[in-house]
């Protein structure tokens, strides 16, 4: 899916322009440690094959008490709701797990992505720098 993804979608999901994604980088963005992370992936049936269109992740911190979000929306998808159904999934994930807090960082140029944030309950702050931070108090 990340070789499908227009260069602008990776620059708002990874904060920079990505040019090669070599095999080392994906072993690291496919190794998940179970405990303390979590991957939700979206597909679509296309031409008889199963298509990646999407994946949102979880990272919890080291004593599970708080954790961070990302989601990643194939260009065609979005604006069509999956990365709210992905942020809405985590959420009851965090829920589930008791955490206290959930944030995701996200550039302040991607506002679409801001609005989903906002309207799910988040509290939005500017971060010097050009990236804005999205968090979720569920406990105080």
């Amino acid at each position: 899916m990340l070789s499908t993804l227009s260069k602008e979608s990776l620059r708002t999901r990874f904060f920079s322009t990505i040019k090669d994604i070599s095999h080392e980088w994906l072993v690291l963005f496919c190794n998940i440690d179970y405990d303390r992370h979590m991957a939700i992936v979206a597909e679509v049936q296309e031409n008889g094959r199963q298509k990646m269109i999407g994946v949102a992740r979880l990272i919890m911190n080291q004593d599970l008490t708080s954790g961070e979000l990302a989601v990643l929306v194939q260009d065609k998808f979005q604006g069509k709701r999956p990365g709210t159904k992905f942020v809405e999934l985590l959420i009851d994930v965090v829920r589930e797990r008791g955490l206290e807090d959930v944030r995701a960082d996200v550039l302040t140029e991607n506002t679409s992505m801001l609005k989903v944030f906002r309207r799910l309950g988040f509290t939005t702050q500017w971060v010097p720098g050009g990236t804005s931070e999205a968090v979720l108090k569920l406990k105080s």
